[in-house]
C-alpha cells in the first residue's frame, strides 16, 4: 500500500554484495552527515561495509540485517526515499517496483533496467553508477526539498498504478494473445 509518510531517513534494501554499489553509497554518505541511511539486508560484503562505516565514523548509517514481509514494508514505508546504487546490469529490480508502489521516490544508478524504470527528475533521480560525488549531490538535493519528495512520490505511485499493476500486466498479455 502507498505511504504518505516521508520520514527522517533514507533506505537501501537488498543484498549487501559488491555489485550492488553499497560502498559507493557509503562514500556518498560521508558528505551528508545530516542524512540518516538505513541499510536493510545481509550478504558477503556486510563486514567490509560495517568496517568502512566504523573507520569513517558514519554515525548517520545503521544496519538492520535482513527484513522480510511486513517488517520490511514498515521500514521502507516510513522512509523519505530509496536508493538503488547498483554497479551491475540489474535487469528489472523488484526494489523499484515495490518502492514506487509505496509512493517512494528512488535514486538509482543509470544502468541496466534501473534507468528504464526511473524517470529522472519526475519520480526520482539517476546518477552515473560508481560516482559517489554525483550520488551525494542527488541525495542532498532530494533530501533538502520535501515538496519534491512528495511530488516524486506521487509520480512514482502513478507510474506503479499505470504501468506495473497486475491488471495492466494482464491487459498487456491478453493483447499479445489476441494478435
Amino acid at each position: 500500500p502507498p505511504s504518505g509518510n516521508y520520514g527522517d531517513y533514507i533506505v537501501y534494501y537488498g543484498r549487501l554484495s559488491r555489485e550492488k554499489g553499497i560502498l559507493t553509497l557509503l562514500k556518498a554518505m560521508t558528505a551528508l552527515p545530516e542524512v540518516k541511511l538505513v541499510l536493510i539486508g545481509e550478504g558477503t560484503q556486510q563486514q567490509e561495509l560495517e568496517m568502512f562505516v566504523s573507520r569513517q565514523k558514519l554515525e548517520n548509517v545503521s544496519f538492520t540485517g535482513k527484513k522480510l514481509g511486513g517488517n520490511l514494508k514498515k521500514v521502507v514505508a516510513a522512509s523519505r526515499f530509496v536508493v538503488v546504487p547498483s554497479e551491475w546490469y540489474d535487469n528489472s529490480p523488484l526494489v523499484i517496483y515495490e518502492s514506487f508502489s509505496m509512493a517512494k521516490p528512488v535514486i538509482g544508478a543509470d544502468m541496466g533496467g534501473i534507468s528504464e524504470l526511473i524517470d529522472d527528475g519526475e519520480n526520482g533521480f539517476l546518477f552515473r553508477a560508481g560516482n559517489a560525488e554525483e550520488l551525494s549531490r542527488k541525495i542532498g538535493e532530494l533530501w533538502n526539498d520535501l515538496d519534491k519528495v512528495v511530488q516524486f512520490g506521487e509520480n512514482a505511485l502513478k507510474k506503479a498504478q499505470n504501468e506495473f499493476s497486475p491488471e495492466v500486466h494482464y491487459k498487456k498479455i491478453m493483447q499479445l494473445y489476441e494478435v
